[in-house]
């Protein structure tokens, strides 16, 4: 993780016109650490590096760096990664665009498990302006238990579309801010939503089958605020998830954390 001097900017965001927020920049917070390590991956680098730019989708774009590491995934959503073997790979300068005049360019680093060659996640280079919380944290896997989703690791084969693809439909509905904030990792699941549902009897049932998909979880930039009752006090939110599609690429619900 990247660490820096503590240094104040000001964020305003506005929301249906509720409020401005003064947000100060901290030390980054990212879930993702990793280390170097020196071992024998059942995974060949070559294979490791085709399997990468697939997942990926930006075309014949080849690695800058790429590394052997042990990694971690403080968040599991589902697929618990501790001390994963596993190949990292950075991209630089990836555009990822919204339309034919808008696009953002993103370093995005693609970590494959060095074992099965199977996608771990993405995510983009760990910002150094990243906005300070106004309420402790809230764990993303309750968030994801809120919002009505059950996790788990989704198999190798299944997955259809590409991290650009699933950026790209993030960027389209959200903005920018959803994908350029401190921080964006990329994580396929297997998803089982429990919401919308019909009542059939007693008893609620889902109307979207289980499926892969894919969450997108921004944090480190201000995404918006809630809305107290008349007298009471608007807090910051600064990390969302969001849910697309594997095979359709529609967006499905979207939870905000503190």
């Amino acid at each position: 993780m990247i660490v820096v001097r503590p240094k104040t900017s000001i964020i305003a965001f506005a929301l249906a016109g509720i409020v401005v927020l003064t947000v100060r920049a901290a030390q980054p917070d990212s879930p993702i650490s990793w280390h170097d390590v020196e071992v024998s991956a059942p995974v060949s680098v070559a294979t490791a590096r085709e399997l990468a730019i697939r997942y990926l989708g930006a075309g014949d774009i080849a690695p800058k760096s790429q590394h052997l590491v042990s990694i971690t995934d403080r968040d599991s959503l589902g697929d618990p990664v501790v001390d994963r073997l596993a190949y990292l790979m950075l991209f630089p300068a990836i555009a990822i665009e919204r339309d034919s005049v808008r696009h953002v360019n993103l370093d995005i680093y693609v970590a494959l498990d060095a074992k099965t060659g199977g996608l771990l996640f993405a995510f983009t280079a760990a910002k150094s302006e990243w906005a300070s919380r106004e309420a402790p944290r809230q764990n993303p896997d309750e968030e994801s238990r809120i919002v009505g989703w059950t996790l788990l690791p989704v198999p190798r084969d299944d997955l259809k579309s590409t991290i650009v693809e699933i950026l790209r439909t993030v960027f389209e509905q959200y903005g920018e801010n959803r994908i350029d904030a401190g921080q964006t990792v990329v994580r396929p699941r297997w998803v089982i939503q429990k919401f919308p549902a019909r009542l059939v009897g007693d008893e609620l049932v889902s109307v979207r089958p289980p499926a892969a998909a894919w969450l997108v979880h921004t944090m480190g930039k201000v995404l918006g605020s809630n809305s107290p009752p008349i007298g009471g006090v608007s807090s910051a939110y600064t990390e969302a998830l969001a849910l697309v599609a594997d095979s359709t690429l529609v967006l499905g619900p979207c939870g905000y954390m503190p």
